[in-house]
């Protein structure tokens, strides 16, 4: 299902870099998956449902799971697609009008290998492989769907931070960062109506998240995921317990968004520190939902319970009442 001119731009139009081609998965989520070159290809069909078909232990293979403070913060395909690149993840999804997801990853690749800057021709010669992978797998298994005409337009990935209180445009405009004046910085990106993933990387150093070691140091991670993408959520949550999704409870929030019967989903994640105040974080995420619905269109907005956010977690309070 691979298109030949697409995967020729990445291996050279040497076969031998093609290999370990297996399917896996059951009748209702199943995948083909193969190595090309220092790409692991993935295509698969998934349902519309956030129920139990997707096994937790197996989702990082049909969608990527990146640490929440990588860089750089995933930027839409662009061209009429849906999906996103990260530079070393880039995922291409369809809808299908009978039922469904066709999902595409590609896992690897997208910086020069002697330096580790972003090869803008290998990010955008993956972006046009999983999108062309995507129609012909739902052309091959009947996924009722019309693909974009032309290729995607992936625009180069975001660069250095901005100062947090200047941003205007992109998923970090709109949020309450006056009212945190730590928060100096953003890594952000440009936004889509048809992107799977946006996020937003708040922090009071212009230091890479990876280098900064001061425990001093603050890092805010904003996320959204749609369609597809928001799967892979739902598989994690059931993996986790009761007392874990009660405590993480606090800082999501859902919606119902045009395209997918699959609930969005947003969540914040803090790496502060020592003692802090989590009422920071659930003000963020509060205002990064509002401005990321009223973007897409969503409706039945579930922000995180009132009130909960300094609560004990659940597992303290256990210990506390014996």
């Amino acid at each position: 299902m691979l298109p030949s001119s697409q995967a020729a731009e990445l291996t050279g139009l040497r076969p031998d870099r093609l290999y370990n081609d297996l399917r896996r998965g059951t009748r209702k989520a199943y995948r083909w998956h193969c190595t090309l070159d220092d790409v692991r290809l993935t295509l698969s069909r998934l349902p519309n449902a956030d129920d139990d078909v997707i096994d937790p232990l197996a989702v990082q293979f049909y969608l990527p799971r990146v640490d929440e403070d990588a860089l750089p913060v995933s930027s839409p395909l662009g061209g009429g697609w849906t999906g996103y690149t990260n530079v070393m993840n880039t995922v291409a999804s369809l809808a299908c009008d009978n039922g469904g997801f066709v999902v595409v990853t590609a896992q690897g690749g997208g910086f020069d290998d002697d330096t580790q800057v972003v090869d803008r021709d290998r990010v955008q010669a993956t972006a046009e492989l999983v999108t062309a992978a995507a129609a012909r797998a739902a052309d091959r298994w009947g996924c009722a769907t019309t693909p974009p005409d032309g290729p995607p337009r992936v625009r180069p990935a975001a660069g250095p931070p901005a100062p947090a209180a200047d941003v205007r445009q992109g998923t970090c405009a709109g949020l309450p960062v006056e009212s945190h004046p730590d928060i100096a910085w953003a890594w952000g990106a440009h936004t889509d109506p048809r992107t799977l993933d946006e996020r937003c990387v708040l922090s009071t150093s212009n230091e890479l998240p990876s280098d900064q070691t001061d425990a001093e140091q603050h890092i805010w991670t904003l996320e959204a995921r749609y369609g597809a993408q928001a799967l892979a959520e739902a598989a994690e949550r059931r993996d986790s317990s009761d007392q874990t999704n009660e405590y993480r409870d606090r800082f999501r929030a859902t919606a119902q968004c045009p395209g997918s019967t699959v609930l969005a989903r947003f969540s914040v994640w803090s790496s502060q520190r020592g003692a802090k105040d989590n009422t920071a974080a659930v003000a963020l995420l509060k205002a990064f939902v509002l401005r990321a619905t009223e973007r897409h269109g969503c409706t039945d907005v579930r922000l995180p319970p009132p009130g909960t956010a300094n609560d004990p977690p659940p597992w303290e309070k256990d210990v506390s009442e014996r």
